[in-house]
């Protein structure tokens, strides 16, 4: 693109002007004829589309800082300026020439590959396809341009037109049709005849493709997007997947009038090449040549029997089923939180909201189990993506937003800019995640990105976030210690509600952009060259990854097909946890260094004993060389609470703090012991050693429940849950089983019953909950692995004879409903002393270790008063 870069030189220095003359932008569109219909005017009635026309072009205020509009502008271009950018991500705005013309540039070639004449538009495809700008357009080196530029809520408008709306389908499916073309992997000369006779759609989830038995017209290319195939056999129906670059009715080269042998249903926005079968028969060259270059894509099979390259196990099949019914193979950017190595210990959450004021990332969203690696046949990997922005392919929250606040940015990210928000909800009530929040403007401003500094109050005592008070992270004199918050034992408050007439704005996930994690320098550029995620970074046990779902997800990536694809293209899924290269680089040189020093150690003791001198010193031997090898040890040990409170800059992936936390403590904890001997010396040197062995205690107690504690809620638990949410689940059981004891009383009381009843329901009940919340019952969830569905049907085949020996139908109902409460709520008991588990270890910990740090400093002191006494 030689010549377009050559033209922009020039223009560097130049800057397009914007048309401020509404009533030249008026004519502008009055003179375009695929949008003329906008300011078409009705005699006695006005503008036809006036309230449209109003906010397109002049906008329209809603009040203060919620003005809408103009979506509509136009701008003069000199010569040779550049307009839009091939591979940028603007995919806000499109444009269409007005006067003058524009030349079109793909890279590798030299010379202009297309010029547009007024009226044509250009940069559609990036608003529709929410992808990168495919071309550099730059004003004509000659005659200039003048184009309107129109953002992405205009759409809504220009829709009305029935010119516009049919101009806007005829480009859109040209372009695609080409682009397909262009990505087959057959020779040159069939892509352009595949181009001449195919047609390019665009289908939405659920759309029926194919009926079986139904004769195939037409090959059916996947673009994009994923297809569910159903056959029927004998005992019931028989799916699988299919994803871009597969063929449907494929069959129909080889056999006329073939005929779909199964029934083909769109699971996502999907994009497919239709080529007529009929216009292949006709030419018989290019009908071979497609089969035998397209054939593996073709020749798949039917779900029954598919292709070998189709063949999944069960587990594989499940897994599938679920992240493409739930979108998520179809997110930019995707957030996973493997369960097995998940602590529960919210340190996602509040990195979240320390980098960013508020955070945006919920422990809650969509749990998907599905095998650990591709050769498991078991679903061994729990996954939940939380709520939080997939910054999907398709965001289905641009479509609403009236001002074009958000929008997709750099890189494919999705984001919003405060600027332009008018906190109308719009994005939130569309997006299908719940991962877009409403917060005051006010608290927005006040959580900048940006190093945090304490408010200053204003005259009249209220602080900058525009509340009286203290300042956030601040305390008032009147605030009162809680030692459970102190230690993190205490469950998150929930937030305040939002009062009416507050001005709201829009947040949500924005990968992290713009924050001192990120920063870039004058030019715009990072700063670093990889781009890191605080909540990535401050997971303690790597439990927290950010992918992309076709890349990781192997049982996704395998059903791409191979008429799209170029070669070496596709990366094959990672096994979660095995994958992590930091973390097991870490364990290696945490083993090898540990091996080393306790090695030689324990070999120089065994030499020299630990009293000899060494070198010719008269001081220096074993006991000095293990005392200051410890303390090196409890240094890097507490380097690692200070590594957890940078939350605002990087400081390491706090999962390899961790465990360099855990081996310097192993080291320290084995040389000291060493140190120590066998004689434990005077009152002082005897506390520490005992405070050290709490240390210690406590420490392996930790790393033991930080290694079982989440497997086993894994092994118990169905859908990931806070403990929050346990706590109110099991209050609301209590009460069903209040409520229903109470209804089913008072019902025999009216009947006659109350001794009757006493005897035979409330003494099952009883009986009930004593077997249901004993010990036994609570050791049970953790040793026998059963889901709650198991569990409760071998609760009611335990109490069946109580069942059946209850008075009326109703009370034999309610009865057999208590026991499933009493179940879960067992269940739920389970989990909850995990979780506590996971967070009661820890004030022990800290208490001994503080004990021990203070008992260090009068030990050294006396240590050296009586070396240079």
């Amino acid at each position: 693109m030689n010549a377009a870069a050559t033209a922009t030189v020039t223009a560097t220095a130049m800057k397009r002007q914007e048309i401020a003359n509404r009533h030249a932008i008026l004519e502008a569109i009055r003179g375009i004829s695929a949008i003329e219909e906008l300011v078409e005017y009705e005699p006695g009635h006005g503008y036809k589309f006036g309230v449209d026309l109003e906010v397109a072009i002049y906008g329209r205020n809603y009040g203060p800082g919620k003005k809408v509009g103009p979506y509509i502008r136009m701008y003069d271009y000199p010569p040779g300026l550049e307009i839009v950018r091939q591979g940028d991500w603007d995919t806000n705005t499109f444009f269409i020439v007005v006067a003058g013309a524009v030349e079109v540039f793909v890279a590798g070639v030299a010379e202009p590959v297309a010029v547009f004449e007024p009226g044509k538009p250009f940069g559609e495809m990036g608003v529709l396809a929410g992808m990168p700008r495919s071309a550099t357009v730059i004003a004509h080196r000659q005659r200039g341009a003048r184009v309107l530029e129109v953002q992405r809520p205009a759409l809504r408008v220009l829709r009305k037109l029935r010119k516009f709306g049919a101009a806007l389908d005829i480009t859109y499916r040209n372009n695609g049709r080409a682009a397909v073309a262009n990505q087959l992997q057959i020779p040159d000369e069939l892509r352009k005849k595949v181009a001449e006779i195919a047609d390019f759609q665009l289908v939405a989830r659920g759309h029926v493709l194919a009926s079986a038995g139904e004769v195939i017209r037409k090959l059916l290319l996947i673009r994009d997007g994923w297809v569910k195939r159903i056959g029927q056999a004998q005992n019931g129906e028989v799916t699988d997947y299919l994803g871009p670059g597969y063929i449907l009715g494929f069959n129909a080269l080889t056999v006329r009038e073939a005929r779909f042998p199964y029934r083909a249903v769109a699971m996502s926005r999907t994009e497919l090449l239709e080529i007529p079968v009929e216009a292949l028969h006709r030419d018989p060259a290019l009908l071979e040549a497609l089969r035998a270059a397209l054939g593996a894509a073709g020749d798949i099979g039917t779900p029954l029997q598919p292709t070998q390259a189709l063949v999944f196990n069960p587990a594989v099949k499940t897994a599938q089923e679920r992240l493409l019914d739930r979108g998520l193979a179809d997110a930019n950017n995707l957030l996973l939180m493997d369960m097995d190595l998940c602590i529960r210990c919210g340190n996602c959450s509040l990195a979240c909201h320390q980098i960013h004021g508020h955070a945006r990332l919920k422990r809650t969203g969509i749990h998907v189990l599905r095998p650990r690696t591709p050769t498991h046949t078991t679903l061994d990997q729990s996954l939940l993506m939380p709520a939080v922005c997939l910054h999907c392919k398709d965001p289905e929250c641009l479509t609403g937003c009236p001002t074009g606040a958000i929008a997709r940015f750099e890189g494919g990210q999705v984001d919003i800019l405060p600027s332009l928000c008018i906190g109308c909800s719009d994005c939130a009530t569309q997006c299908p995640y719940n991962a877009i929040s409403l917060i005051p403007r006010s608290e927005l401003k006040a959580s900048a990105a940006k190093l945090p500094a304490k408010a200053a109050p204003s005259k009249n005592g209220a602080s900058r976030n525009g509340k009286g008070g203290a300042a956030r992270g601040e305390t008032t004199p009147e605030a009162s210690f809680d030692p459970l918050a102190a230690f993190g034992l205490r469950f998150d408050p929930k937030p305040q509600p939002v009062t009416q007439g507050e001005e709201l704005v829009a947040i949500k996930c924005n990968l992290c952009n713009n924050t001192p994690l990120n920063p870039k320098d004058a030019g715009g550029k990072p700063v670093y060259a990889t781009h890191k995620y605080n909540c990535e970074e401050n997971c303690p046990t790597g439990a927290l990854k950010r992918v992309k779902p076709t890349a990781y997800f192997n049982e996704i990536a395998r059903i791409h097909g191979p008429a799209l694809r170029h070669p070496g293209s596709m990366i094959a899924g990672n096994a979660f946890g095995h994958a992590d290269r930091a973390k097991w680089l870490a364990h290696l040189v945490g083993i090898v260094v540990t091996v080393l020093l306790c090695g030689a150690t324990m070999a120089g003791i065994v030499q020299y004993g630990l009293g000899t001198p060494l070198f010719r010193s008269d001081w220096f031997n074993f006991r000095w060389i293990t005392g200051l090898v410890g303390l090196a040890g409890i240094i890097i040990v507490m380097l690692y609470p200070v590594r957890r409170q940078m939350w605002r800059r990087r400081g390491g992936a706090l999962k390899v703090w961790m465990l360099s936390h855990t081996y310097a403590g192993v080291i320290a904890g084995i040389v000291l012991l060493l140190h120590g001997g066998t004689n434990l010396g005077g009152a002082v040197t005897a506390a520490l050693m005992i405070s050290f062995d709490l240390v210690i205690l406590t420490g392996l107690i930790g790393i033991l429940l930080y290694q079982l504690g989440p497997r086993l809620l894994t092994k118990i638990e169905g859908e990931p849950l806070l403990a929050e949410d346990l706590l109110r689940r099991r209050e609301e059981l209590y009460q069903e089983i209040a409520d229903l004891t109470v209804t089913v009383q008072e019902q025999a009381e009216k009947e006659g019953r109350r001794a009757q009843f006493a005897q035979t329901f409330l003494v099952a009940r009883d009986q009930a909950v004593a077997a249901l919340l004993s010990l036994g019952f609570l050791f049970r969830q953790y040793l026998h692995r059963e889901s709650l569905d198991d569990l409760l049907k071998h609760v009611r085949q335990r109490f069946a004879k109580a069942i059946a020996s209850q008075t009326t139908p109703t009370e034999q109902a309610v009865l057999g409903q208590i026991l499933d409460a009493l179940a879960t709520i067992r269940r739920i008991d389970a989990l909850l002393y995990i979780h506590r588990a996971l967070k009661l270890w820890l004030p022990p910990h800290v208490i001994s270790t503080s004990v021990m740090l203070a008992l260090m400093v009068v030990h050294i002191f006396q240590v050296v008063y009586y070396l240079w006494r």
